[in-house]
């Protein structure tokens, strides 16, 4: 035991020697290319920690409420023109790729700002990705530390996180580990991308006019599999669907998941079947509901000209459409918070 001990120490502080020496002799430039690959850090926690004030609507999703355009912005404009009284600022918490595992770990930053209802965007796509989308694990440092157990309890594995990657994610948290983090991965992106390893020939033969051609055709069959892709409640990002919705009701907000609408007309019979769809939305539908949120379903509720691309954003039309669906429910929850918290909806 005490050989473990001593050797464990020894790990520590030689991490610790080699990440001070990698901070100090780090320049400004490398760190900001470590943070241009992990952008969704400015766009998740420091937004949430330079709000100004408590945000009354927290939406929290992928690239399709990214800015150009972003429909979350567009709510405040219809609750506007409907004569809705203010309900205070929002604010969007989004990156390409954000699913379930990043809401999770990023839930109790969330709550901390205290709003009065969190949009969660589900897109379909995201469930059945595992390890071949985005892993976000170092958000994983934002979990609080009450939080961990249930963590624990969670698939984390899915996107090859360790108990003890838990713990030492946690040390992002910190301006020293956040810079040792983000210098790190941006010299260790430089040297692998550098061009001296030209010499030993192309990391990848160069398809031919064919492949190339059948690649790209593929590309869109994966992409409607991808859509098409199973649900169940043992699905892992199902799991943590559950949790944070939990999480969030836990501190009395008004949780909203919307499931994004996605392009079932290009689709066609191959990889879309409405019974199949609204079995596997039932399904979510009964896992946000079961732990104290809500659930829309908006898959089919554009048609193919409201998006610009088959990877489901939407068109400037589109956006203003989704507004218009949306603004109406988000609304409805607002007014019923404020109702709760004057006293007015508690019994007596």
């Amino acid at each position: 035991m005490r050989r473990v001990v001593v050797i464990l120490c020894t790990f520590l502080a030689l991490v610790g020697t080699v990440g001070v020496v990698a901070y100090r002799s780090a320049d400004k430039e490398t760190r900001n290319a470590g943070l241009a690959l992990f952008l969704h850090r400015w766009t998740s926690i420091w937004r949430l920690l330079t709000l100004e004030e408590r945000p009354a609507v927290v939406w929290v999703g992928d690239s399709t409420i990214m800015p150009v355009p972003g429909y979350p912005s567009y709510v405040w404009i219809v609750q506007k023109q409907v004569n809705e009284p203010a309900q205070g600022p929002g604010v969007a918490v989004e990156a390409a790729g954000f699913d379930f595992y990043a809401y999770w770990s990023l839930a109790g930053r969330i709550a901390a700002v205290r709003p009065k209802v969190v949009v969660l965007i589900a897109n379909l796509r995201s469930f059945g990705l595992g390890r071949d989308g985005p892993l976000f694990n170092d958000l994983t440092g934002e979990i609080d530390l009450a939080d961990l157990p249930r963590m624990l309890t969670l698939p984390y594995y899915i996107r090859g996180m360790t108990a003890s990657g838990l713990l030492m994610a946690r040390a992002l948290r910190t301006e020293l580990g956040e810079d040792v983090f983000l210098n790190f991965e941006a010299t260790r992106r430089s040297l692998q991308d550098a061009a001296a390893w030209d010499v030993l020939g192309p990391i990848k033969r160069p398809g031919t006019r064919r492949e190339v051609a059948a690649r790209a055709t593929g590309w869109m069959d994966r992409l409607h599999a991808e859509f098409d892709g199973p649900l169940v409640r043992e699905s892992p990002l199902v799991q943590f669907a559950g949790a944070t919705v939990s999480r969030l009701a836990r501190d009395g907000i008004s949780v909203l998941v919307v499931v994004t609408p996605f392009s079932w007309e290009t689709a066609g019979p191959k990889y879309y079947d409405p019974a199949r769809f609204a079995a596997r939305i039932e399904i979510l539908r009964e896992v946000v509901e079961g732990n104290g949120g809500y659930l829309i379903d908006l898959h089919h509720a554009l048609a193919a000209r409201y998006f610009r691309d088959k990877d489901c954003h939407f068109t400037t039309d589109g956006a203003a459409e989704m507004a218009n669906l949306l603004a109406p429910e988000v609304h409805r929850l607002l007014r019923a918070h404020n109702l709760w918290a004057s006293g007015a909806g508690r019994a007596h």
